[in-house]
C-alpha cells in the first residue's frame, strides 16, 4: 500500500507542476496544494478589482485542471 501511495502521490507531484500547484503537505491519504503561492503583488486600491478578479479566477482555473487531472489519473 505504501508503494502505491509513493508511486501515485510522484504522479501527483507531475501534475501539480504542470499546474502550477505547490505542493504543501502529504499526510496519509492527502494532498494539500496551492496555486502560486505569493507570486503576485498585493492589490493596490487604484488598480480597482478587476485585476483581482483576473488573478482569482487564474488560481481558481489552475486548481480546477489540477483536481480533474488527479481524477483521471486515479481513475487509471
Amino acid at each position: 500500500m505504501i508503494e502505491a501511495l509513493d508511486a501515485f502521490y510522484s504522479q501527483i507531484d507531475v501534475l501539480a507542476a504542470a499546474n502550477k500547484m505547490y505542493p504543501v503537505k502529504t499526510n496519509g491519504d492527502e494532498y494539500m496544494a496551492v496555486s502560486e503561492l505569493c507570486m503576485f503583488p498585493p492589490l493596490s486600491a487604484s488598480n480597482g478589482e478587476q485585476k483581482g478578479e483576473q488573478k482569482s479566477a487564474h488560481h481558481i482555473n489552475n486548481g480546477v485542471l489540477f483536481a480533474l487531472a488527479v481524477t483521471a489519473t486515479f481513475k487509471i
